[in-house]
């Protein structure tokens, strides 16, 4: 088993897991949700490159220390339900839940999509609305393969079709997916995509016993995790959950040809969403970072090392409130794992750790976590996600 993430070339810049070149200064744009149930934004600037000797940058944890604060952006009520993923340096929130225009007041699912060009000057800085997808979505899941968005799932009972759409933001246009051959649509619980590098495939997979009509509000409680991720150096979009009885679909985005397949990925377990470089799938869960090959058919997991009471601890993040930490890979075996921490002081800690993995870990992955830097967010918040620009 070989891991050589140092030789694979570049990521498509502006993807929502990637960077573009390696040793480039980046931004993180994190969005979270306050407690009165709102979006927030906010950007901080990170380096995609190694702390030589002592100079590594920590973030210190007493208050009484200081602590930067992110940058806020100016924000507009968009759904926290609605799903973000970044192309060029455009940022894209699509779908979510809105409130009845009738007199009901109740909560409906929405087909609105607003960007944020990131690249306009601070005083232009402001989200727009783009065209509305054909379908409404709540919490539907995106990869982005050769710039286009291709969004899955999170329909209702009231609008099912067309279950999976693309954007092409070039011409500002929605068009269908042609139907997946599912018996009935998988449901939407833990639903995720990843697009691997140099790909045009997306990898859907789902336990044929739970393939059932959509339910975003009331979803399974014995759901496995559906999700949709890229393969490396193919022209297909796979989608799929794990189980006992494994099937797999493959989307080919030139052909416009669905596909069923069996017993792929079989050995895997993801708990988490993970996410994709080359043709590996990367995830953080119980404290260990996790690797599966999706050639080769290999799984391996092992501890961010380097860990100490100095920097920061993994050990507790994963009881808070259910709220995953996101992982994102800043280019070549650079990674970074960002999460937040609650506090007795009505302030949240927003932290950031960047680590490299090892180019062959043998049986055991091995990663080095090299710096970390804490931010303090004044006002109790919980992490949504992150993309990178």
């Amino acid at each position: 088993m070989s891991m050589e993430l140092g030789e694979a070339s570049s990521p498509e810049p502006g993807m929502s897991t990637n960077l573009s070149s390696q040793g480039e200064d980046y931004s993180v744009y994190v969005r979270l949700v306050n407690k009165k149930d709102q979006l927030e934004w906010y950007k901080f600037s990170v380096f995609n490159r190694a702390a030589d000797g002592d100079g590594r940058k920590r973030g210190l944890k007493g208050f009484g220390d200081y602590l930067p604060e992110p940058t806020p952006l100016k924000g507009k009520k968009i759904s926290r339900f609605s799903r973000c993923v970044a192309v060029g340096s455009t940022i894209y929130c699509i779908g979510g839940r809105k409130i009845s225009s009738s007199s009901s007041g109740r909560l409906v699912v929405d087909n609105s999509v607003f960007c944020l060009n990131t690249s306009c000057p601070e005083h232009e800085l402001f989200w727009v609305q783009a065209p509305s997808m054909l379908c409404p979505r709540s919490e539907p899941d995106t990869v982005v393969v050769n710039g286009k968005i291709f969004v899955m799932g999170g329909t209702t009972k009231d609008c099912t079709e067309p279950w999976a759409e693309v954007f092409d933001p070039e011409s500002g246009s929605w068009n269908p997916l042609p139907p997946p051959p599912f018996r009935k649509p998988p449901s939407d619980f833990n639903l995720f995509c990843a697009a691997l590098f140099d790909s045009d495939l997306v990898l859907v997979r789902c336990k044929e016993g739970d393939c059932v009509s959509s339910a975003p509000y009331n979803p399974p409680s014995n759901i496995n995790l559906l999700y949709a991720a890229a393969l490396h150096d193919s022209d297909l979009i796979s989608v799929g959950s794990q189980g006992d009885d494994y099937l797999f679909y493959t989307y080919n985005v030139h052909t416009k040809v669905w596909d069923t397949h069996h017993g792929i990925l079989e050995n895997s377990s993801f708990p988490v969403k993970p996410i994709s470089v080359g043709s590996t799938l990367f995830w953080f869960h119980n404290s260990e970072l996790h690797a599966y090959d999706t050639i080769e058919k290999w799984h391996c997991s092992g501890p961010v090392k380097c860990l100490d009471e100095n920097t920061l601890s993994f050990d507790h993040v994963q009881q808070l409130s259910g709220i995953k930490p996101v992982l994102l890979h800043l280019g070549g075996d650079q990674f970074c794992w960002i999460y937040y921490e609650e506090t007795g002081y009505y302030l949240t800690l927003l932290h950031y750790v960047q680590f490299r993995l090892s180019s062959s870990p043998g049986a055991c992955l091995t990663a080095f976590a090299e710096s970390c830097q804490s931010y303090l967010i004044n006002s109790p918040s919980l992490l949504l996600d992150a993309v990178l620009i």
